[in-house]
Order: structure tokens, then sequence, then C-alpha cells
């Protein structure tokens, strides 16, 4: 075992395949209150399922089932969601990253695990909206060894050419890592693409046409899973009733009191227990196993799974957690 790096499992390398994914799912706590003692940032629901999971499903639908997830201290989080991946139809490896190691670090470490010929790394803390095929494709046809995906800066002119940054996306052959130290902290954008070009290598451009939701502290956590909510409720099959106004998804087993009130848009994970005169409006996410007491409200919140709200409550732009 490398000093600079503690893998938790490493397999056998596996036979050569076209492309592996790296998921970077480490990151710093926020310092922002006890949030950040409930779970890795990757690990918050959205839609009642850790967010890292729309990324897994994103790379799973592109046809990339081996993925290695790199990860800090809290590896064993990660490990008791997802295990080996078999549940998901994936095989997952994982890398505990304690220096850290950076993105670039942790996308050579991970070559070490997987024998792909070319490597997704892409950040966790988002929602991708891009076309994982049409990304692929463009980087093959331009023939070169690295694909950095780019998005339009919100802080500068659109008119200007630095109004792009980084997507937290990148496409690289095997040939490229090479380039990378084994020890120490490498970042892609600040140290291996200058590397690269400072080497005469070409880096490939490919401008997403929408910013990718992502996490970055409390309000934006809130704000993606609005927009995720907002987006289900387009192809989701609504639930119908007496006390059930605009959009309403529910999931199984869910209990209403008939004096219950509820303005969508709104998610009801199973199970959860909505007792006598409570008034829920959205957009509001309930998780699984929730109990909201007798004449509490709800409104524009998100509420974890077994969380619950004492009678008579009122939980407005908040999180409700139970970790």
């Amino acid at each position: 075992m490398r000093a600079c790096n503690q893998i938790l499992e490493n397999p056998k390398r596996l036979p050569r395949s076209g492309t592996a994914a790296v998921v970077l799912a480490g990151s710093h706590a926020w310092h922002s209150g006890e949030f950040d003692a409930c779970t890795p940032r990757s690990l918050v629901p959205v839609l009642n399922v850790p967010l890292i999971l729309h990324t897994l499903n994103w790379l799973k639908q592109a046809g990339i089932s081996t993925i290695v997830l790199c990860v800090n201290h809290e590896g064993h989080r990660f490990r008791r969601f997802f295990g080996d991946g078999a549940a998901l139809d994936l095989d997952l490896y994982y890398q505990e990253d304690h220096l850290p190691r950076g993105p670039a670090g942790c996308a050579f470490d991970a070559s070490q695990i997987v024998d792909a010929d070319q490597f997704v790394v892409v950040e966790a803390n988002s929602i991708h909206l891009l076309s994982l095929h049409d990304l692929l494709a463009s980087h093959q046809d331009a023939g070169e060894s690295g694909t950095v995906v780019v998005e339009r800066s919100t802080q500068r002119n659109p008119q200007e050419e630095k109004s792009f940054r980084p997507a937290g996306i990148y496409v690289l052959e095997r040939t490229l890592l090479n380039h990378v130290p084994d020890c120490g902290f490498i970042d892609i954008k600040e140290w291996l693409i200058p590397e690269l070009y400072r080497n005469d290598h070409g880096i490939h451009r490919f401008n997403a046409m929408r910013i990718a939701p992502r996490v970055h502290d409390i309000a934006s956590y809130l704000q993606i899973n609005y927009w995720a909510l907002n987006e289900m409720i387009k192809t989701a099959q609504v639930s119908t009733g007496p006390n059930f106004h605009c959009s309403i998804v529910l999931d199984d087993n869910v209990q209403i009191a008939p004096s219950a009130r509820i303005v969508g848009p709104c998610l009801i994970g199973r199970n959860t227990i909505i007792e006598e005169d409570v008034m829920i409006i959205g957009p509001t996410i309930i998780g699984r196993n929730c109990t909201i007491g007798s004449g509490a409200m709800v409104h524009n919140s998100v509420m974890w799974d077994r969380a619950s709200v004492r009678p008579g409550a009122v939980a407005n732009g908040l999180i409700r957690a139970r970790w």
C-alpha cells in the first residue's frame, strides 16, 4: 500500500475495458453549523435518494458500469448505502483519500484499480444534465487525450471567453494519467491541464448547454431539491384527491388524515404519516417514515427520512433531518 493514500478496497485489476468512471465524492465540511455533521455532502438526499445516486444513474444510462468512488474518511457511509453496487447493477470500488489527493490524483489512483482505456471523472455534488453519449462521441471525434466540459459562468459577462468555467466533468485517456504524480495533491484544472499544455498535449473543450445544479451550501441544497421536484413532476404520476391541490406525488403506504390539506408541488415518501389538520405547501419534499403531527404546517421545506414535526409546529424554509 502506498504511503500517500489508503485504498479501502483494492481488488484484482479488472480486464482492460473501454470506459470506467471516477466519481469524486470526498469533500471537506461546510463549517456552517449542525448540518455539516449530518452526512457527507454527496449523500444528502435529493428527491429522497442520496445526491450521488443521480450521478451513478447518469453513468449507468450511458453504459458505464465500472465505477470507483473516491471518498475521504467517511467511506463506511458510502459502503453502507451502496455496498459493491450489485443492487444497482454496477461494479463499485472504493478509494479512501485522507490527504487529500485532489481530482487528478484520485483519477490516477483509480486507474491503478480499474484497467480501463479511458475514464470519465465527475464530481458527485451535481445533477448532470448533458448527454454523456454526446460527450464521449465528441471526445472520440476530437482525437485528444483529454476533454474538459465547460459551462457558462453566472458571474461574468457571457460575451467574454473567460465566462466559461469547468463543469466538473472530464474524459481522460489512460495515457494522459501517466503525467500525474503518484503522491501529493494534484488538481485537474490547476495542475494537470496546464502541465499538458506545457508538454504540447491538446485538450478538447465540450460546451455544456445547461448549467448543472450543484450543492455547495444549504441554500443551494434546498434549491436543487426544488428544481429536481419540478423536473420530476413533469413526468411522474401525480395523486389526486379532495385534499390535494396541484401536483402531489405519493410513495407507497402514505397515511394522510382526511382533514389534512396538501398544496403542491410535493413529494411524500413511503410509510409517512400525516395527522389531522396538517397543512403542507410546496415546494416541499418529505422523506420516508416521517411523521407530521396534528395541526402542524410544513412549507417550502425538505424533510429527511425518519424526521418528524411536532403537533402544531411550523416548518418554513427548513431542512428537517434525523440521521
